[in-house]
């Protein structure tokens, strides 16, 4: 059984007039950091000046030439013992620089609620995570109303989209960062693949302002996706894995990046490590790269190695695809296409996609301006043989749907030769479980090869009706081998592989 619910959640209300701040950062005593919120303390440098009242607010801050989105908390701090002297604070979203002496100028955006009193500190930290959902809101609404292309028509709709299996916990943590959206026209879902920890029901009771689609049987990614979004009415999907958090903006630089450009068919924010954050994340990291032997790798990552962010990659570019745990495509042309492969159940089905759409003429695009924190196997374990078999079956049949059939002639047989020395690989790491992985994928795939062909002839029928012009857009091909790159010349960066 199928259902869809959905309510209307209250938005704190913007400021009429912006009220502004500005001093000196000042040492504390440190109790935000511990709680996981560290918070500049700021002194105020006119004693006469108006303080607003006390409660939590958010804001943006001005430092030196930059701004950042925060939550501002005013008051006498009185769940922690000792003296009650008034404070200013504010926590600045996504920033770890050292400012102590520095000087602040914050701009109050909304009021969020007022000064409270919790039992102890964990009831503190609680409500600070729904304070930095509800300021992230506010934030975002504010930044919406200032985009240009905003006033050249309607918003486009946007669904967000998160396919859940059994992942309960991930939802009550991550769900609210979501709901905490910069986009006034978007609808936000949970397409439930017949979970068994009452996910659903959890979405009910907490979260009531999101719409519900429940899936009887697990489908996987490729097939929950296709199933879900058939209920699904919007210009935009946003397919959203369960374990990222997203950031104030992330939305509506992904929307307003694609929107101005009608060949961009899908478009991916950069993606960041949740739990080392100034690195970047193994799916998809600052978007995919495919070489001219079908072995996909990102910047950002190849293989193994994964790169600390340093601003290296925060210019727009086009790739070959986009990742699938968050990834943003126009509704239009997924329906054209088919949507994902069915087949894939889960891994490299955003691939295929992408190639489909490539080799249609669109693009595939990466927005690092729109930042989201993933996990990493919080969905499916990166590191299981059920991971590795798919992996590799899945390659196969990406391979087989989309390149040439000259190409195919000559890539397979090579393809069939690495994936062995990728096995033997795994033997000496010990690895055996993977090791059948790999044996199992080339035993599932040659049986079915026919099979794919059918799909193929259709998938290129659907190519050729939404065609824009005839030939495949090449953007993110890497013309040699990454595999020769990492393993004998030692490349592990994207910088030095020779394009």
């Amino acid at each position: 059984m199928q259902s869809i619910r959905a309510r209307w959640r209250r938005r704190p209300a913007l400021w009429s007039i912006i009220f502004l701040l500005s001093g000196t950062v000042v040492r504390g005593n440190r109790i935000g950091s511990d709680l996981g919120f560290p918070t500049a303390n700021i002194e105020i440098s006119q004693p006469h000046k108006l303080i607003p009242p006390d409660g939590v607010y958010a804001v943006w801050v001005h430092h030196q030439q930059s701004r950042y989105g925060g939550m501002l908390y005013i008051g006498s701090r009185p769940t922690l013992p000792g003296k009650k002297a008034r404070s200013i604070e504010v926590n600045i979203f996504d920033f770890n620089k050292d400012i102590y002496g520095d000087r602040l100028r914050v701009e109050l955006v909304a009021h969020v609620r007022g000064d409270q009193t919790f039992e102890n500190l964990e009831g503190l930290k609680e409500q600070l995570v729904k304070d930095k959902a509800a300021s992230g809101l506010a934030l975002q609404r504010a930044v919406a109303y200032d985009i240009p292309f905003s006033k050249k028509k309607e918003w486009p709709r946007v669904a967000v989209v998160l396919l859940n299996y059994n992942t309960k916990g991930l939802l009550h943590q991550l769900l609210p960062s979501v709901l905490a959206a910069d986009y006034p026209n978007q609808e936000v879902y949970v397409a439930d693949n017949g979970s068994s920890d009452g996910s659903a029901e959890l979405v009910r009771d907490q979260f009531p302002e999101v719409q519900i689609i429940e899936l009887p049987e697990n489908y996987g990614y490729a097939g929950g996706y296709n199933r879900a979004l058939e209920h699904v009415d919007a210009d935009y999907y946003v397919l959203l894995n369960t374990d990222v958090e997203v950031t104030p903006g992330w939305l509506t630089q992904l929307i307003k990046e694609m929107d101005k450009d009608p060949k961009a068919a899908a478009a991916q924010p950069k993606i960041l490590d949740y739990h080392r954050r100034d690195h970047f994340e193994y799916a998809g990291a600052a978007g995919g790269w495919m070489d001219s032997l079908g072995y996909p790798f990102c910047r950002g990552r190849i293989f193994g190695t994964v790169e600390k962010d340093e601003g290296q990659y925060d210019k727009n570019q086009t790739l070959f695809w986009a990742s699938g745990a968050a990834f943003c495509v126009r509704a239009s042309l997924f329906r054209q296409l088919g949507g994902f492969d069915p087949r894939y159940f889960a891994h490299l089905e955003e691939i295929d996609l992408c190639w489909r759409m490539k080799r249609a003429g669109y693009k595939i695009l990466a927005v690092p301006q729109s930042v989201v924190y993933h996990m990493g196997g919080g969905t499916l374990d990166y590191h299981s043989p059920r991971k590795t078999y798919l992996n590799f079956r899945n390659s196969l049949i990406t391979l087989w749907k989309n390149e040439p059939v000259s190409k195919l002639l000559w890539l397979l047989p090579l393809r069939l030769v690495m994936d062995g020395l990728a096995g033997m690989l795994f033997m000496v790491q010990g690895k055996k479980g993977h090791i059948f992985s790999v044996i199992n994928a080339h035993w599932h795939f040659y049986p079915i090869m026919g099979a794919i062909w059918k799909d193929r002839r259709h998938y290129e029928e659907l190519i050729q009706k939404v065609s824009i012009h005839g030939k495949m857009e090449t953007s993110g091909i890497y013309k040699g081998s990454v595999v020769w790159a990492y393993f004998v010349k030692a490349r592990r960066y994207f910088k030095s592989l020779s394009f």
